[in-house]
């Protein structure tokens, strides 16, 4: 699903579930929190620093159990939760530079100096 319908799912969602999409990034500008599943350091192609468990990253433990604690946990309204999610909108949502240049960037890096 791509576009005006994933736009209205983000929308209409308390928790996004992400692997490897731009979606999780873009869900933090709507005040979504987003829990990247990456078992198998595979979801870092953006560079989104996802590499490391936070209590926004699963990456050790891929237990059912643990999968779904960290869901309640994030669900909560805790002042932990909320300020962790708002720190990530801060540092990925409140661009300083032209996107432009900063997409351009993420590519080269991607691929290396051409």
């Amino acid at each position: 699903v791509y576009g005006k319908q994933t736009f209205n799912y983000v929308a209409q969602s308390r928790l996004i579930i992400n692997m490897y999409s731009s979606v999780g990034i873009e869900a933090y500008g709507l005040d979504k929190k987003v829990l990247w599943i990456n078992y198998d350091n595979c979801c870092d192609i953006f560079k989104y620093d996802v590499e490391q468990e936070d209590l926004h990253i699963l990456i050790h433990d891929t237990s059912y159990d643990a999968f779904e604690k960290r869901v309640e946990m994030l669900l909560s309204d805790t002042l932990e939760v909320n300020g962790h999610y708002a720190k990530l909108k801060e540092k990925y949502m409140n661009i300083q530079e032209n996107p432009a240049t900063v997409i351009a960037t993420k590519i080269c890096e991607l691929v290396g100096d051409i």
